[in-house]
């Protein structure tokens, strides 16, 4: 007689799932921009490195100081205990600073595979994404340690640490590495911190711990130099991803134990990579621009804390650091890799070349035919952009970040405008916009800022100019506005069906038809309409007249 077998328990069913996971066929996913990954990490790179060399020469002027005794504050003078600090606190800082230009070294992208031939070189494979993560990991554990003892300057602390290291460095390394740590007072010192808890009363008398834990040094470190909670947890969770990077993390492992050579080949001719090659860039790209954050937030900001306890006058010092913090932090604030254009309706689908001025950096590109999206980023910073087209009459767009010409408008660029209407598109903005920390992207569309009602954003349809009052014609024509003052000549159709020129250069607002010979006086109306409305002299009714040459304003 058969039996059912009983049902999992809740323990069951999770293992079983977790047991799918990590024997599922691998699949290989690319879902970034390669290209403008490749840009950005550059980029990233090159402005952390800059910053990196800036404090190289900050933490010089700040050692030299601490060699002149009357530069120093009392408590950091012979014979007080924390004197000594003067010659190990930029040890500690140029130690950490050789490993942050390690870091640069290791997450410098890689170069653009232009043949197929060479895609084994890109290629990225399991080890890469541990080494990744063995160098990121040594360099938020080796800030954050340094940062710590920078800002705490506590002999209790700093005593504890460098005994904590010897204990293990000593028995291991050969006796060749061990000349510049031995003194008798060390020696004496290590028996003593390395002996059993009898002795632990003595110990305390010059160590202690107060800080155990990686996150308990954050805390304090966070607290002390202004860094808000989120970074906090942010960088806890960050050096735990790269620790399960490092050590056995069974996600981390079974992610990254799929990737194999012989995948698929992207790109396009002359920038070829496989996905495990873009899996790579993303995540280094990523790192790097965390650690880029969490230099400015806890070892700049640690090593300003340290200049001003130590120093009778760190301004010049803590002044320099905020250059370079502020640099590094303005690049970092423009790392979303997704920019807008707005192109005017008619461009892209062309034959023409679109050249694109960046927004984020300011370099220019060129977008060829046939207009492929994957081709439009910058070179120069990456940014991706994602292009939208607007209808001809849309000569600004309006967003938090500004107002911004319309690419292939007619209308003048923003800072050529006239300041009145400068300030305009700005209030506008501060009008109908949410503010810069909503969810999505908002923008107000401008056709006509000279007319447009700043509360309704409606352009209402009337007469801006005519004729001369004691002007004689016959019939009368609608123009648009923007068209008589941008355009050398509008066209307009006479009653009796001929096509007429006018020459705006005039400025006479009159044209005769070279057909039947009468008059046109020529008015130019305001508005996003494409007819007039007019009421009829003899008994009031509502008639309407075309507006020549306005332009359709049908929103996609």
């Amino acid at each position: 007689m058969s039996t059912v077998p009983p049902p999992r328990s809740p323990a069951g069913e999770v293992l079983a799932a977790v047991a799918a996971a990590m024997t599922r066929s691998p699949v290989a996913a690319a879902l970034a921009h390669f290209p403008s990954l490749r840009a950005q990490a550059a980029r990233t790179n090159t402005d952390f490195e800059i910053a990196v060399g800036d404090v190289d020469g900050v933490v010089q002027w700040f050692k030299a100081r601490l060699e002149d005794g009357a530069l120093v504050e009392e408590a950091f003078r012979d014979p007080a205990d924390a004197a000594p600090f003067r010659q190990i606190v930029p040890v500690l800082l140029e130690s950490f600073q050789r490993i942050a230009h390690k870091l640069l070294a290791a997450t410098k992208p890689a170069k653009r595979a232009t043949s197929i031939d060479e895609i084994a070189r890109i290629e990225a494979r399991h080890d890469d994404f541990i080494d990744l993560g063995t160098v990121v990991r040594q360099f938020i554990d080796s800030m954050i340690e340094t940062a710590y003892q920078a800002t705490k300057l506590d002999p209790h602390a700093f005593n504890y640490k460098f005994f904590e290291s010897l204990v293990s460095f000593a028995p291991v390394a050969p006796l060749s590495l061990h000349s510049r740590l031995y003194s008798e007072e060390i020696q004496r010192t290590i028996q003593n911190f390395a002996a059993p808890d009898g002795r632990k009363r003595r110990v305390e008398a010059y160590a202690s711990n107060e800080h155990r834990k990686f996150g308990e040094r954050v805390d304090f470190l966070g607290a002390h130099v202004g860094a808000n909670q989120w970074c906090r947890d942010r960088i806890k969770l960050v050096f735990k991803f790269c620790s399960d990077l490092v050590h056995l993390g069974y996600a981390s492992d079974v992610a990254l134990g799929s990737i194999s050579t012989g995948q698929i080949v992207l790109g396009t001719a002359g920038d070829y990579y496989t996905a495990s090659a873009e899996n790579l860039a993303e995540v280094k790209l990523r790192l790097l621009r965390e650690c880029a954050h969490y230099y400015v937030q806890f070892f700049i900001a640690a090593c300003k804390v340290s200049m001003q306890s130590m120093l009778t006058d760190a301004l010049e010092g803590v002044e320099m650091l905020d250059r370079a913090g502020q640099a590094l932090s303005t690049s970092h604030g423009l790392n979303d890799r997704t920019a807008f254009e707005f192109i005017r309706d008619g461009l892209v689908g062309s034959d023409r070349t679109i050249n694109i001025e960046c927004g984020r950096c300011g370099d220019r590109f060129s977008w060829k035919p046939p207009h492929h999206r994957w081709d439009c980023y910058c070179r120069g910073c990456g940014a991706l952009y994602e292009v939208e087209i607007v209808p001809e009459a849309v000569d600004y767009m309006v967003s938090v970040e500004g107002a911004s010409l319309v690419l292939g408008s007619d209308a003048p660029d923003v800072p050529d405008l006239p300041r009145p209407m400068r300030e305009k598109l700005r209030r506008i903005g501060q009008r109908h916009l949410p503010p810069r920390e909503a969810e999505g992207m908002h923008f107000c569309r401008i056709t006509d800022i000279e007319h447009v009602n700043e509360e309704t954003l409606v352009v209402d349809t009337r007469c801006t100019v005519r004729p001369a009052m004691d002007a004689q014609f016959q019939l009368v024509g609608y123009v648009a506005y923007k068209a008589l003052t941008r355009q050398e000549e509008v066209r307009l159709i006479c009653a009796c069906g001929a096509s007429v020129r006018y020459a705006t250069a005039s400025a006479d607002l009159l044209c005769r038809c070279a057909q039947c010979g009468r008059i046109i006086g020529v008015f130019g109306v305001s508005g996003d309409g494409t007819h007039i409305a007019l009421a009829d002299a003899s008994d009031g009714t509502l008639q309407s007249a075309p507006i020549h040459e306005q332009r359709s304003l049908k929103l996609r």
